[in-house]
């Protein structure tokens, strides 16, 4: 599992480049902009009426985020769980806590050489 994970990191994080997102970090007043990839997305399968139109809806996410971009008070810090990501999309601002998952912890290190966390997420909101 581990080659599996780093293989996964190596294939992520090259393609880093082209889908890097602007977020911002929130815990209590403090707030870090952030240059974030999203690492994961897991979808939820909505129908309306008669099962004829299916909406699709993000619930959770895991980012990367830079080891080196967590940094407050000129000291590197991990992610706090119970902390946010605010992330916008066309204008609307999509609210992810950070949480641990099933058997996951909240964050964790995406790569061998620990240069990146792969941060677990739920969406709570929309334009907080």
């Amino acid at each position: 599992m581990s080659h599996h994970r780093d293989a996964l990191a190596f294939v992520l994080e090259s393609r880093r480049e082209d889908q890097d997102i602007s977020a911002v970090y929130v815990d209590g007043n403090f707030r870090l902009p952030l240059v974030v990839a999203v690492g994961r997305s897991q979808m939820v399968r909505e129908t309306a009426d008669g099962g004829t139109i299916e909406q699709f809806e993000t619930s959770d996410r895991d980012f990367l985020i830079g080891v080196d971009d967590l940094v407050m008070d000129g000291q590197k810090f991990e992610p706090r769980a119970g902390a946010f990501l605010h992330e916008a999309i066309d204008d609307v601002v999509h609210v992810w806590k950070i949480l641990p998952m099933p058997g996951v912890p909240h964050c964790e290190f995406s790569d061998r050489g620990r240069s990146q966390y792969r941060v677990h997420t739920k969406r709570t909101a929309e334009n907080p």
